[in-house]
């Protein structure tokens, strides 16, 4: 990938476990009213005792204010941190984010990818959009999958699409980094370009197995013909979005191309995995696609 694909082109889109502890009721019963107190203090010791099983604490809703236009043709909106590409979310657009969310400074975006492409694409706090803006972390992400943009008033979304020297990312590195194991709350199956929505997955179990086959999908090396395959899958109704819904009502989106064995993850591609293709190929091969765009 060179300094202008950085730039130009479409970007790729890119079980809550809560324990609880049931009360245990008691019958009353008359007690000497020194047992009482040594059971009063014993119910104490315990309490102070006892492992924290809360889980997952609830997490505030991080909503969109401003949508931006998709503009598949114009300049990317990215930035890099810490050795890794950072997409900015829907294109660039606003959110409302809880301030207990934010977190500490991590830098500013101090210099223009644009100005030296070839030269700046790999250097940390370089980006193609809010210039002078502040990283900011985020309490309920790892910042190696999502990071907060502060910039002229707004607060914008940033999120993990490669390394800026196209190491491969390992898929379930990513995953788990993302918690989605206890993040997705649902998982929503659209065509290629997210205008039908065909299927959800909405139980832990089926959510839990979809997650974990698809983490064990391998990077790819792929031909210039397996890109033409790509566009073709794409535009004939074989390509299908994927939504994982986040329990703070964000979403995660990525591509799956069952017929091609690949799932396209950020800028990044992988080959699934015999398990996956044994658990789910069926299932695609089921669901009633809306006629795709036909090819020019």
């Amino acid at each position: 990938m060179n300094g202008k694909d950085l730039l130009i082109g479409a970007s790729y889109v890119e079980e809550e476990l809560l324990v609880n502890l049931d009360g245990i009721k008691h019958k009353k019963s008359r007690k000497p009213l020194f047992s009482m107190i040594a059971a009063v203090a014993a119910v104490f010791a315990v309490v102070v005792t006892l492992p924290h099983f809360t889980g997952s604490p609830p997490v505030a809703p991080i909503t969109m204010v401003n949508p931006v236009a998709d503009a598949p043709m114009g300049m990317r909106k990215i930035m890099n941190y810490n050795g890794f590409r950072y997409a900015f979310l829907e294109n660039g657009s606003t959110y409302k984010v809880d301030a207990e969310n934010i977190g500490a400074e991590l830098g500013v975006l101090e210099h223009s990818i644009a100005a030296n492409p070839e030269a700046n694409g790999k250097k940390d706090f370089f980006a193609s959009f809010a210039i002078g803006g502040t990283v900011l972390e985020l309490k309920s992400y790892d910042k190696s999958f999502r990071v907060a943009v502060a910039f002229e008033g707004n607060t914008y979304l940033a999120q993990r699409v490669d390394s800026v020297n196209n190491e491969d990312i390992l898929l379930s590195e990513y995953f788990e980094t993302a918690d989605f194991g206890n993040t997705v709350e649902s998982i929503s199956v659209y065509s290629h370009f997210g205008d039908s929505v065909l299927d959800e997955l909405t139980k832990k179990k089926d959510i839990k197995t979809m997650i974990e086959l698809l983490a064990d999908s391998v990077p790819a090396k792929l031909s210039h013909e397996q890109f033409e395959e790509i566009g073709k899958a794409q535009s004939s109704g074989k390509s299908f979005m994927l939504s994982f819904n986040l329990n703070d009502s964000t979403e995660f989106q990525f591509y799956l191309i069952p017929s091609l064995n690949l799932v396209m993850v950020g800028d990044n591609r992988y080959a699934l995995c015999d398990n996956w293709q044994t658990e789910y190929s069926d299932f695609f091969a089921s669901l009633e696609v809306p006629q795709a765009i036909p090819q020019q």
